[in-house]
């Protein structure tokens, strides 16, 4: 009983420091601090209107992860607070995105860049706040676990390494937006005959691809690739892979997902998105039913969040979409 009070205890103080942390406004807009308006509202990763979509009474689930066990297991959210971050001004978060808010998106060099600065910006955002916040500044040292404290001082190691390497091409991405310099802007896209049942905008970094084999050549630690999964003109959807400079890591990473087959792609995103992302939200009647031993899968990816992640078919049919069309930049 005294280990579950206690368990409670730092699970209860970590989420107030943490709750504390990410109420903090940045602007992440390149030119900030010029022209940032005074006012913040919290700046939707994935519009409100696409939420909608998947929506069931105004919510959408969210798959998250026990930070003491490691279980995954999904909860409702509101698509009014869903994939929200104080991360730009109101004036800025109004102006940067306004032509990927349209519901007739042109897929160009331009909006992909703008789709993969947004996915990058949550992604930066969250991870600024981790790197900086001690989740157990609250607590005393001996109520803490030296696992658990151990653990938190991997992580943060960690996202040292990480924000290193990912500052550079934020960096990057900002001043091509800010110079309308589109040359550098690599996309890949498939679309759907439908609005996908999961919807999703992030950053990823990736090893291995979808025939379990090292796609990654460059020498450095990291390389990024963005994703956008979203409803696309009226009853479409679109999955989006973009990035900023060339990058021979994610060309391979895109040849594994083309090996597989034009039936495989649409399950073989699910798995991408359960192994590797974690801001995406699900449609509960998706989800509702979808046959328990499949859940079962999907919970297993969700839980290895590991680098050295297997993408490989699992034999498993998530979804029922279907491929109508790829557009692309690159040859692959």
């Amino acid at each position: 009983m005294q280990d579950e009070r206690t368990r409670n205890y730092i699970v209860d103080q970590t989420n107030k420091v943490w709750a504390k942390a990410i109420r903090k406004k940045e602007c992440m807009h390149p030119e900030a601090p010029t022209n940032c308006s005074k006012n913040f509202g919290r700046a939707h990763s994935i519009q409100r209107s696409k939420l909608k979509r998947i929506s069931e009474n105004g919510k959408v689930l969210k798959v998250s992860t026990d930070s003491m066990t490691g279980s995954p297991s999904v909860e409702p959210v509101g698509i009014k607070p869903a994939s929200t971050f104080y991360g730009f001004c109101n004036s800025h978060d109004n102006t940067l995105f306004a032509s990927i808010e349209k519901s007739t998106l042109a897929l160009n060099k331009e909006t992909a860049l703008l789709l993969a600065y947004r996915g990058m910006s949550i992604h930066m955002y969250y991870k600024r706040r981790r790197n900086e916040t001690n989740l157990f500044r609250t607590l005393s040292r001996d109520s803490i676990p030296p696992l658990l404290k151990q653990n938190d001082e991997l992580i943060r190691f960690g996202l040292n390494r990480l924000l290193h390497f990912a500052e550079p091409t934020y960096e990057r991405m900002g001043i091509a937006i800010l110079q309308r310099n589109f040359s550098n802007v690599y996309y890949f896209a498939l679309i759907f005959n439908c609005v996908p049942d999961i919807l999703c905008s992030e950053v990823s970094m990736i090893n291995f691809g979808f025939q379990g084999s090292l796609v990654r050549e460059n020498p450095q630690p990291y390389d990024f690739i963005t994703f956008s999964l979203l409803p696309y003109k009226h009853q479409l959807g679109i999955a989006v892979f973009a990035w900023h400079g060339k990058c021979q890591t994610n060309e391979n990473f895109l040849k594994s997902l083309l090996s597989q087959g034009q039936r495989e792609y649409p399950d073989a995103i699910v798995r991408f998105v359960f192994r590797y992302l974690s801001n995406y939200f699900i449609s509960p009647k998706w989800w509702r039913r979808l046959p328990q031993y499949k859940k079962d899968s999907l919970w297993s990816k969700a839980i290895d969040r590991s680098m050295l992640v297997d993408l490989t078919d699992d034999s498993q049919r998530y979804v029922n979409w279907k491929v109508t069309d790829i557009k692309a930049n690159l040859k692959l």
